[in-house]
């Protein structure tokens, strides 16, 4: 009987030792996990920044290539949309 309970409490201190195990290694994907979330914002938002900025330019190209009367107004126009943008 008392190696039968010898037994079954190594059996349930292993079982905890795993548990605590499971528990610390969840905690560490997690934060692995929000950190690797948080690089990914980053990075988006930097992306997003980057294609309004090419917009931007691009806008800013094709309205030098109109004629100079035309230009005034299309740079006007440019900088008014690449403001409402910013």
């Amino acid at each position: 009987m008392e190696q039968k309970q010898a037994e079954e409490e190594r059996a349930r201190k292993d079982l905890q030792e795993k548990l605590f195990a499971l528990q610390r290694d969840s905690e560490k994907y997690r934060d692995e996990l929000e950190q690797a979330q948080r690089e990914a914002e980053n990075y988006k938002g930097k992306l997003e920044a980057e294609s309004r900025e090419r917009v931007r330019l691009h806008q800013l190209y094709e309205a030098s290539k109109q004629s100079p009367s035309e230009e005034l107004t299309s740079v006007t126009s440019v900088k008014h949309e690449a403001e409402k943008m910013a």
